[in-house]
């Protein structure tokens, strides 16, 4: 990392120092510094120069992980403290735009973690605070946005994830889904539409979506050709 010319506008230190001051720029709390100080571990494995010689790194947040994961373990921290900030890391460089249904969509990927979002979002100011002057200022507002639009999500009480449905996997089952992996599909989908805005999250309204649109189209996609196209036009 010392001494790894980024070759790249975005990044004017190299890794070493674009690091530190990334731990510098987050909060002072446990979670976000460690994932400061591990989230870009991995670029020097990953990176190659594109035909205008500029620099690029992709993939180095999953790079980065298993080499933060032997690091933590080596300091014997808990597994649940290691399963956050590896969180952090795998999702750092994650484009998410400052819109409720992207952000309800990364608080799923975070397993409904609010605090977890938020500290992703002290992360990337602090990333952006690392990098050149000439591109940071929009990154920071980008996470600002990304924090104010939690904060929206969580002050109306919306669904973000599958516990916060107004219906279970118990409802899904009595309405006639079959019992197995079809319940997990079935409140996947149906926490799509919620965050899509095709269904409000109410428990009549989700009723009528699954028997619409999944055991509906379920039963059609089952039945034979033949049967299937009766009533169509010829």
């Amino acid at each position: 990392m010392k001494g790894f010319d980024q070759q790249t506008p975005y990044h004017i230190f190299d890794v070493l120092e674009h690091t530190a001051r990334v731990v510098d720029g987050v909060p002072p709390y446990p979670l976000v510094r460690w994932a400061a100080l591990f989230h870009d571990m991995g670029k020097p494995a990953c990176f190659f120069k594109d035909e205008h010689g500029t620099g690029h790194f992709y993939g180095h947040a999953a790079v980065s992980v298993p080499i933060a994961r032997g690091i933590m373990q080596r300091l014997t921290f808990s597994n649940a403290f290691i399963d956050r900030v590896l969180a952090l890391v795998r999702r750092h460089d994650d484009v998410v735009p400052a819109n409720p249904k992207a952000v309800k969509r990364m608080l799923a990927r975070l397993g409904g973690d609010t605090e977890l979002f938020a500290a992703l979002c002290d992360l990337k100011r602090g990333d952006a605070r690392g990098q050149s002057p000439k591109f940071s200022g929009p990154r920071i507002a980008l996470a600002d946005d990304l924090q104010h639009a939690l904060e929206e999500i969580i002050a109306a009480d919306e669904a973000f994830t599958v516990k916060s449905l107004a219906i279970n996997g118990r409802d899904v089952m009595r309405l006639g889904v079959a019992q197995g992996p079809e319940i997990g599909e079935a409140l996947a989908q149906l926490l799509d539409a919620v965050i899509d805005g095709e269904v409000a999250n109410f428990a009549p309204d989700l009723e009528e979506y699954v028997l619409r649109n999944v055991i509906g189209k379920s039963f059609s996609k089952k039945l034979p050709k033949s049967v299937d196209g009766i009533g169509k036009g010829a």
